[in-house]
This record gives structure tokens, C-alpha cells and sequence, in this order.
């Protein structure tokens, strides 16, 4: 039997890349808004370190259905997080926030 749980999380995890994505295309002054509030940048990249470690340890065929294709998309938009990483720096862990 599976079930949908990793799924589930790389569905929210793409959610909010391209929320990101489209946000700095398409409302920029939104983005900067967002870019420009730092503790809002760290709990998003803290959250998707966080995703990323979860996934690493849910690695059970049987925890997803689609979730290597979804993975794929995830993979593909990780530039967004990426930037908020710059702006935050590399130092920031995934158990630390300010």
C-alpha cells in the first residue's frame, strides 16, 4: 500500500517556489517586499532545509505515488530559494532561527 506523504510535502514545496517565482516575475514590489524582509526569508529557507532533510529521510518507495515527477519540478525551480539564500547568506542551519 502507499500513500501520498512525500507527495504531499513536494507539492508544498513547489507551491511556494513558484509563488516565489511568479511573485518576482509578475509583482515585483511584492517580491521586494518578501527579499526584503530578512526574518521572512530565513523561516522559508529554514522550512525548505527542513523539507529537504525530511525527504532525505522518507527515502520508502511506499511513502509516495508521484513523487519522483513531482521531485523533478521541485529540482527545477530551486534557483528561487536559492536567492533567498543569498540574501540571507550560507551560514543560516536549518535548527536556527534568529
Amino acid at each position: 500500500m502507499s500513500t501520498s506523504s512525500r507527495d504531499g510535502l513536494l507539492t508544498l514545496m513547489l507551491y511556494a517556489q513558484l509563488y516565489l517565482k511568479a511573485a518576482r516575475i509578475d509583482h515585483p514590489v511584492e517580491y521586494g517586499k518578501i527579499t526584503g524582509d530578512r526574518n521572512l526569508v530565513r523561516l522559508i529557507v529554514v522550512l525548505m532545509d527542513r523539507a529537504n532533510y525530511a525527504l532525505s529521510l522518507s527515502g520508502a518507495p511506499r511513502l509516495g505515488i508521484q513523487d519522483a515527477l513531482i521531485r523533478t519540478y521541485v529540482d527545477q525551480n530551486r534557483g528561487e530559494i536559492a536567492a533567498l539564500r543569498n540574501i540571507v547568506g550560507p551560514k543560516l542551519t536549518m535548527s536556527r532561527l534568529p
